[in-house]
């Protein structure tokens, strides 16, 4: 297991920015070693792929910026899911430092999605998804 090491996350945030992906929780949709390009002030829709900065206390080992994807909100609560495993989590917004959008991915063989539209987030989902067989499980 890593250690748990905590840093200040940029206060203010910039209005854009990218974080290098560590992890498989998105795969087979977002590989390891992505290029993920965040805006902080864009609206959250559902179904956005997003960075989620975590409180000191509410963060683990696994790290204090996660890629996840957005399922919703409530007025005390986020929703977020991960892939691999299948898993849906509810964190209290007081958990967050943050959570933005990501418009932008860079996958690892060097193309870039524009994902600013429903439109273009399901085309980057459908090319991540080609060719595979996969199995439908509940999340």
């Amino acid at each position: 297991m890593r250690e748990k090491t905590f840093k200040e996350p940029p206060n203010p945030f910039p209005e854009q920015y990218c974080l290098d992906t560590v992890g498989v929780c998105l795969e087979p949709l977002l590989a390891s070693g992505a290029i993920c390009y965040s805006d902080s002030e864009a609206e959250l829709l559902v179904g956005d792929f997003v960075i989620a900065w975590f409180r000191e206390e509410a963060f683990s080992a696994n790290g204090q910026a996660r890629v996840k994807i957005f399922v919703g909100t409530t007025d005390d609560t986020i929703t977020l899911v991960a892939l691999n495993p299948p898993e849906r989590h509810r964190f209290p917004r007081s958990a967050f430092y943050a959570v933005h959008r990501i418009f932008a991915i860079e996958v690892p063989d060097g193309r870039v999605a524009d994902l600013r539209t429903v439109e273009g987030r399901d085309r980057f989902v459908r090319s991540q998804l080609e060719g595979r067989l996969i199995s439908p499980t509940a999340v």
